[in-house]
């Protein structure tokens, strides 16, 4: 999971500050000292050491055998530190978690998922050295990222914060894109076709098969219409095309123009019933 696909840009490589392997070393160096006290200042109080150098003798060679195992310890303790780190891309967020010598554990996280990322830094030691934990929120079910001694957090959680926002930014103009390339498609360009009887299905041109139907989200593209085809008149052979409109209705003829010197045609003259009487005249 640590290697990056095609098109993956490493960001950043986070290693854990060097004060939580500092503690360790502290911690061990005191329990040393605190054996050699021992030794050195309790134990002539109840052993002699002139009437039992045996004794001391056994005492010196334990402790040096205990600060040489210390020794291999530290040295383990180290390495298994500096294994543990944080892996940013352009892409996702690889967590390596070095539990033991021989025991890994990685976690990566898409930067789609990526809902929130802070930094907090407790006590007086994390705010002088600048490291602090990294808390990566996610959405869903997923179980946040925290990389605990990490150094400048506030860096790196503007870093992931930045990577995040440029992921929207590029989805929704790759979205506006293939919308864009969808309207212009020819209707051979499509997708593949699908039964005619598919809910949705987008109207095809004559002689073309049905289409499938726009991605959500996406602008229909315009189907072109083929022009009416109308019936044919006396004499006429049949359309090679089925009808898509009914045939024009006839025009009725004009009027033959009246010649030089004729009198216009009369008005219409009005009818009456078998009971009416044309108006009496004034």
């Amino acid at each position: 999971m640590e290697r990056m696909e095609p098109g993956e840009q490493l960001i950043a490589t986070v290693y854990r500050h060097p004060f939580g392997i500092f503690i360790i070393y502290f911690q061990v160096i005191l329990g040393l000292a605190a054996a050699a006290a021992l030794v050195a200042f309790v134990l002539p109080n109840f052993v002699s050491r002139d009437n039992n150098p045996g004794i001391y003798t056994l005492a010196l060679l334990a402790l040096l055998v205990i600060a040489a195992f210390l020794v291999v310890v530290l040295i383990i303790a180290t390495i298994i530190y500096h294994q543990s780190k944080l892996v940013i891309t352009n892409k996702s967020i690889t967590q390596v978690t070095q539990e033991g010598l021989f025991n890994r554990k990685i976690s990566q996280l898409a930067v789609s998922n990526i809902e929130d990322a802070t930094a907090n830094r407790r006590g007086i030691f994390q705010s002088i050295l600048n490291f602090g934990i990294l808390n990566v929120e996610t959405a869903g079910e997923t179980e946040n990222f925290y990389f605990y001694y990490c150094p400048d957090p506030d860096k790196y959680a503007k870093t992931i914060l930045d990577l995040r926002e440029q992921f929207l930014t590029n989805r929704e103009r790759d979205k506006q894109e293939a919308g864009q390339r969808y309207m212009t498609m020819q209707p051979n360009q499509y997708p593949a076709p699908y039964p005619p009887q598919q809910p949705g299905a987008m109207p095809p041109p004559p002689g073309q098969p049905y289409y499938q139907q726009a991605p959500a989200g996406y602008p229909t593209p315009p189907v072109p219409q083929a022009e009416p085809n109308y019936a044919p008149q006396p004499g006429q052979a049949p359309p090679q095309q089925p009808y898509y409109t009914a045939p024009p209705q006839p025009q009725a003829e004009p009027a033959a123009p009246s010649h030089p010197g004729s009198y216009p045609p009369p008005p219409p003259m009005p009818t009456y019933g078998d009971s009416q009487q044309p108006p009496a005249q004034s």
